[in-house]
């Protein structure tokens, strides 16, 4: 599952006529004031592109893994929020974590969700991807047990603006 998500920056700078700062009007450098008085604003894209995938493991239950994948899909958005605002705090998180779970007939819910190794080890992410999991409500036809790897990555470009 890839996002696009792109954000659009523009750096205005202050009004401050350049001698006024002692540095001489030129045209070329972004905030200065040129001849005319007209400010020069300069404009940046910045592209930031999220991957999440996962993938699901119902061991010897894995007939069922398509409808259980299902309901996790209609979810995926708040999966990638998780990460999404963990990326404000540490731009160039990225990794592998795996979950174990228990699915249960009779409540319907994800139970005994567990971190089992990988290299992302950001406590707050796994604890949100953890809590949204457990908010979900499948439809197993007996108890079953599984496992979740979950794999994020995010890049940015920046570029002028068209």
């Amino acid at each position: 599952m890839r996002c696009l998500l792109t954000l659009f920056l523009l750096a205005v700078f202050a009004a401050v006529p350049a001698h006024a700062q002692g540095v001489s009007p030129s045209a070329d450098l972004p905030g200065a004031v040129s001849d005319t008085g007209q400010t020069t604003l300069a404009a940046y894209r910045v592209v930031r592109r999220i991957g999440m995938y996962y993938k699901l493991d119902l061991m010897k239950d894995n007939l069922h893994a398509p409808s259980t994948a299902a309901v996790m899909r209609r979810s995926e958005a708040r999966f990638r929020d998780c990460y999404i605002e963990r990326l404000e705090d540490q731009p160039h998180l990225h990794g592998q974590f795996a979950l174990s779970f228990e699915l249960s007939k009779q409540t319907g819910g994800m139970h005994h969700i567990a971190w089992i190794g990988g290299d992302l080890k950001d406590k707050q992410l796994v604890r949100c991807v953890m809590h949204h999991l457990g908010n979900l409500t499948f439809y197993p036809p007996h108890d079953m047990q599984g496992q979740l790897l979950y794999t994020f990555w995010a890049d940015e470009s920046i570029a002028s603006a068209p």
